[in-house]
């Protein structure tokens, strides 16, 4: 069996350590009050190909969830799920347009960042998310 390539192992290496690393919320997510339990909002997958100079490359598939500082404002965030799962396929669309995905290689935290940016816009009314959770972030190569 041969043995992983440099580069493979310091990507491994690096990604672990990524992952492994506890994300603060952001700074400007509203406070819930003292005791309150968070409340969640599944985003479910969204897809978007990922094309370099014509020629198809994969696809981007990440799934998230939105954070609440309590339940109740999770529940009147329900409502706004198409307008999020709108807003981050835009972004998610533009990062790839842009070249963000060429290498098949994905920022985690860059991906976050922008998801989040989506998500506030996608409300507009003032609410927002304390944060996002990314679920899953995988890149699919097509074959050729």
């Amino acid at each position: 069996m041969a043995s992983p390539s440099p580069l493979s192992a310091a990507l491994f290496a690096a990604l672990f350590i990524a992952l492994a690393m506890p994300l603060a919320p952001p700074a400007h997510a509203e406070e819930a009050p003292a005791g309150a339990s968070p409340g969640f909002v599944p985003i479910e997958d969204i897809v978007v190909p990922v094309v370099v100079k014509t020629r198809l490359r994969g696809y981007l598939l990440v799934r998230g969830t939105l954070e609440f500082g309590t339940p109740d404002q999770a529940k009147s965030a329900e409502a706004w799920v198409p307008r999020v799962q709108d807003a981050w396929v835009r972004t998610l669309n533009g990062l790839a347009a842009r070249g963000h995905f060429d290498d098949a290689i994905i920022d985690v935290d860059m991906l976050k960042k922008h998801l989040f940016a989506a998500v506030a816009s996608a409300f507009g009314n003032g609410t927002t998310a304390h944060d996002v959770l990314i679920v899953r972030a995988l890149f699919q190569k097509v074959n050729g």
